[in-house]
């Protein structure tokens, strides 16, 4: 999975770096116009530089997280 920094996330460490990596460097110099990522189980919609980052995930909804922000009827127009 690769995520842009528009979301905090932990610090890099052996095991974190198998699930997520810094692409801001290449977001933000490549002609990239929306950037459409997953498997954070969290949602966003933002801008870095001028590429719009999104992400609608469901989360864990019997525990409760990222359903709030998740909307299902969302679609994204590029």
């Amino acid at each position: 999975m690769a995520c842009a920094k528009a979301q905090p996330f932990p610090p890099v460490d052996r095991i974190s770096a198998t699930r997520w990596s810094d692409l801001e460097p290449l977001i933000l110099t490549a002609p990239i116009d929306c950037w459409v990522y997953g498997h954070t189980h969290g949602c966003l919609d933002a801008f870095l530089g001028q590429t719009r980052v999104v992400s609608n995930q469901r989360g864990y909804p019997r525990a409760g997280y990222g359903v709030e922000a998740y909307r299902a009827d969302w679609v994204v127009e590029v």
